[in-house]
């Protein structure tokens, strides 16, 4: 009796491996092409494949992606570096895959810097931006038991994502490959419809403390790999800035607590420079804002 109940254990185990391998082999092949995040992501991925040499590594969110022109900063630093930005919906959890998946193309790269908006530790752990970012089942085992199956639950909805992939192929829809401009998503820009300067004062009440350990597994990682981890807060405008300065203390407290090197300088947008939200930069200041941060990056980068 008992060596037929570990047989049906195992057997259903492998059953249960074998599901979740074809969920994440069918995710990897069969993506939501219709959507902005899906488009980024497979133009950020591009980009490590097509690659030939990457010290300085960028991985963060949306405050990243409008903020910081890559070539230009190669050319400021003097220090080959790829923007790998996503949006803020992968978190700190779509960061970490990307700098596995950038890392494991690239064992050249000798900085990480790490741009995440600084709102970030108020929202929830983005185990959707995980499984949408997996590359392989190793991804998946590194996590805790817990993790695994909230990680694997947004994967389920791979059914949604192929039948979108069938509208593609009899022409009901088509891949919206216009979203991507100046290297990131194309912001919205409508003028009955200005950009948003003001929002709520951050608090400290707000922070999630599940946050911080996608941002423990990257000091882990960077730490295997000999790998500088630097973390900088993305810009903000002026007028949440001010209005967040003890948010800004409670959050730099937090993410010290990991043991990452972080900048703690907070780069504001003025009003001129904000794009479609209070923490994106408009596309013209792109350059200027990259200036920014490549003279608050100097004395931490390595060529």
């Amino acid at each position: 009796m008992h060596l037929f109940l570990k047989r049906s254990l195992i057997f259903a185990a492998s059953l249960l491996l074998i599901f979740i391998g074809a969920l994440i082999f069918v995710y990897r092949i069969v993506p939501d092409p219709t959507t902005a995040n899906d488009v980024l992501y497979r133009f950020q991925v591009e980009k490590i494949k097509t690659s030939e040499l990457i010290k300085t590594l960028f991985i963060g969110d949306s405050s990243l992606g409008n903020s910081i022109d890559a070539q230009y900063y190669s050319q400021l630093s003097s220090s080959p570096s790829v923007n790998l930005a996503l949006t803020g919906s992968y978190g700190f959890a779509g960061s970490y895959n990307m700098l596995k998946k950038c890392y494991s193309s690239h064992p050249e790269i000798k900085t990480v810097v790490l741009v995440q908006t600084l709102d970030v530790l108020t929202r929830p752990s983005a185990y959707k931006g995980y499984a949408y970012t997996i590359s392989s089942w190793n991804d998946i085992r590194e996590l805790p038991i817990q993790e695994e199956l909230l990680t694997l639950w947004p994967l389920l909805d791979i059914g949604e994502r192929m039948l979108s992939n069938v509208k593609i192929l009899l022409g009901a829809e088509r891949p919206n490959n216009s979203l991507i401009i100046n290297d990131y998503v194309r912001q919205h820009t409508h003028e009955s419809d200005p950009p948003e300067k003001e929002h709520k004062p951050l608090q400290f009440s707000w922070i999630e403390p599940g946050q911080i350990q996608f941002l423990r597994r990257m000091v882990s990682f960077c730490e295997a790999n000999h790998i500088d981890l630097i973390y900088v807060h993305g810009p903000l405008s002026k007028v949440v800035a001010a209005q967040s300065k003890d948010y800004v203390s409670d959050a730099n407290r937090v993410i010290s607590s990991t043991g990452i090197r972080l900048i703690d300088h907070l780069v504001t947008i003025s009003d001129d420079d904000i794009g479609d939200s209070p923490d994106h930069v408009k596309p013209e200041a792109k350059n200027k804002y990259t200036t920014i941060y490549a003279e608050l990056l100097k004395p931490f980068i390595r060529k």
